[in-house]
């Protein structure tokens, strides 16, 4: 805080302030980490002091603080008070709440969504981890996490991330996942991590099927089997390809073709 002190008296001067988090209707905030040119002993001319409102002041979020100061010289002569204008003052962390994911039908994406708010609504900075064990350690892979992360993350509702569990976590299947999040504001303000509850992920493919022969067959017909002790939480149907070059049916591509799905 910067503040102009004059007076004839030019030495010994006591410079008195006050913090206000109302505008001005009261007075009554701390300011035991005042440092700097204010109390007694104060000369005239460009005065700065320090508040330190992390320590005094913790947890807050104010658009309408002041400060008022008033200096008595030498001869007990005491001035009136010269209040600022209202300003911002931020020492709250950032919140994030509503953590959602899960993943989307079809693909191994998952879909993570968040509200995050902050009184400095711009330039956040938000991380994410992923556990793999229901939040004991958070060891899996982010590489391919995109969309609202890193720097300059806007606070407000709806916030969005992707990430590729076929990437990170390629060929597993776990139902304890869980996300966590944290962010730090333009001031340093850095958030506890904020978890979801638990979900499930699928990027594995179905294991069991190890056993697939002809029955019989005939001229336009054939009768197949195979075993169908399936492994896998999500298990939607069996595929029937087929074609006359092996690396394609193989494949699922190129000349092969799909015979038919078979339900549970």
């Amino acid at each position: 805080v910067s503040y102009d002190l004059s007076d004839i008296t030019a030495d010994d001067n006591l410079a008195e302030l006050e913090i206000s988090d109302d505008s001005g209707a009261t007075w009554l905030v701390a300011t035991t980490t005042v440092s700097g040119e204010a109390g007694a002993g104060q000369t005239t001319g460009a005065k700065t002091f320090v508040w330190n409102a992390g320590t005094d002041f913790s947890g807050q979020e104010q658009t309408d603080m002041r400060v008022r100061i008033r200096a008595s010289d030498y001869y007990a002569n005491q001035g009136d008070y010269a209040e600022s204008a209202d300003f911002t003052l931020d020492t709250a962390d950032p919140l994030i709440s509503n953590i959602t994911a899960s993943q989307t039908a079809g693909t191994d994406m998952i879909v993570i969504g968040y509200d995050l708010s902050d009184i400095n609504a711009s330039n956040l900075n938000v991380e994410i981890g992923v556990s793999s064990d229901g939040g004991s350690t958070w060891d899996v892979a982010t590489s391919s996490a995109t969309g609202d992360l890193g720097s300059a993350v806007s606070a407000g509702t709806g916030k969005t991330v992707s990430w590729d569990a076929g990437t990170d976590f390629a060929s597993q299947e776990q139902a304890d996942m869980r996300i966590r999040l944290r962010a730090t504001d333009s001031l340093s303000n850095v958030s506890d991590y904020f978890q979801s509850a638990d979900f499930s992920v699928d990027a594995a493919a179905p294991l069991g099927l190890n056993v697939f022969s002809k029955f019989s067959s005939a001229s336009n017909s054939a009768t197949l089997n195979w075993s169908s002790g399936v492994m896998d939480a999500n298990f939607d149907r069996y595929e029937i390809w087929y074609g006359l070059d092996s690396g394609d049916v193989d494949a699922r591509s190129d000349t092969a073709e799909r015979w038919n799905d078979v339900g549970l």
